[in-house]
């Protein structure tokens, strides 16, 4: 299923990182990991994720060109992280926000383990630069400011 989507011009990765451990954000890394071989893959500390590396609040991880920031989320679920990609280079403030499923595209999400720190973290990533491009776990990409505006969750 993942082959047919995946974008035929990535043909080698990195390192994987997962926000959670739900099944929609797990079902398809068996298939990533054969088509792309041993391949390291981080997670939230808690989570049970067959081989993943557990990120704590704040690690930091260079890959290439980028860095990888662990922003410690739980709230949706008890164990989720959020990561900042910041690329080397890029104008300070351009960097992307992989929200899981704390910030989407004009909502946030379900507070299934505590919805205080699901809110407490949805306003700490509101305060990340406003050029900040988010990829949240499901739907469209988005913007820090554009959250702020209107984001009828966040007002």
């Amino acid at each position: 299923m993942l082959r047919s989507v995946w974008p035929a011009g990535i043909r080698q990765l990195d390192a994987i990182f997962i926000t959670h451990p739900e099944t929609e954000h797990l079902a398809g890394l068996d298939d990533v990991q054969r088509r792309f071989g041993p391949v390291p893959v981080f997670g939230p500390v808690g989570a049970v994720i067959p081989g993943a590396v557990a990120l704590q609040e704040g690690s930091r991880l260079k890959l290439g060109m980028f860095e990888v920031e662990t922003l410690a989320t739980p709230g949706h679920a008890e164990a989720h992280n959020c990561y900042v990609v910041r690329a080397a280079g890029a104008p300070a403030g351009r960097s992307v926000l992989i929200s899981g499923d704390i910030l989407f595209a004009g909502s946030i999400g379900g507070a299934y383990f505590c919805s205080e720190r699901l809110k407490r973290h949805v306003k700490r990533m509101l305060e990340l630069p406003e050029e900040t491009a988010v990829a949240p776990g499901h739907g469209p990409l988005t913007t820090i400011k554009n959250e702020r505006t209107f984001n009828p969750f966040v007002i």
